[in-house]
């Protein structure tokens, strides 16, 4: 999807159709931005944090067992901490990557519909279809936040509002 989105669809300025970059940005946005976020989290604030805990406890290590005990710590911590010990928060993040990884196999029909945009806008006849790609977009972002909000309460004790 990063590559696709590097192409010229993506990137070509059209100062006099905004809608057209806002709807390209959300696309964008939509995974572009979760992806590199939710692994940063898990890579940066959960597992280097515990490997350097580890790392510590490792050097003080006496006995096999007390190694394998640090070890199974260090496995749990990390799970715990990346919210996958729970079986609704392990739904949720499998619906969001069903979510994604669809998004991402629809790149190139997103692609296509952005050069349509273009081409119909370069015409001068105007972007019929602009409706049709926002709710197409509306159905992934639907989705996504539904899925993004169980985590976020459950991960937090609470209920989904509403």
């Amino acid at each position: 999807m990063w590559i696709e989105q590097k192409t010229s669809p993506w990137r070509r300025p059209v100062p006099n159709y905004p809608e057209f970059g806002q709807w390209r940005l959300r696309v964008a946005l939509l995974i572009l931005a979760f992806v590199p976020q939710i692994l940063a989290f898990m890579t940066f604030d959960v597992l280097e944090h515990n490997w350097r805990t580890l790392e510590t406890k490792l050097a003080k290590v006496t006995t096999v067992d007390q190694l394998l005990r640090d070890h199974v710590d260090f496995l749990d911590t990390c799970l715990k901490e990346c919210m996958l010990t729970s079986t609704t928060l392990l739904r949720a993040y499998s619906r969001m990557i069903v979510t994604c990884f669809t998004l991402a196999l629809r790149t190139s029909s997103f692609s296509q519909s952005a050069n349509h945009a273009l081409a119909a806008v370069e015409s001068g006849d105007g972007d019929q279809a602009m409706n049709k790609r926002w709710e197409f977009l509306k159905m992934f972002e639907s989705n996504f936040s539904h899925w993004f909000k169980v985590i976020y309460f459950h991960s937090r004790g609470h209920r989904i509002p509403g």
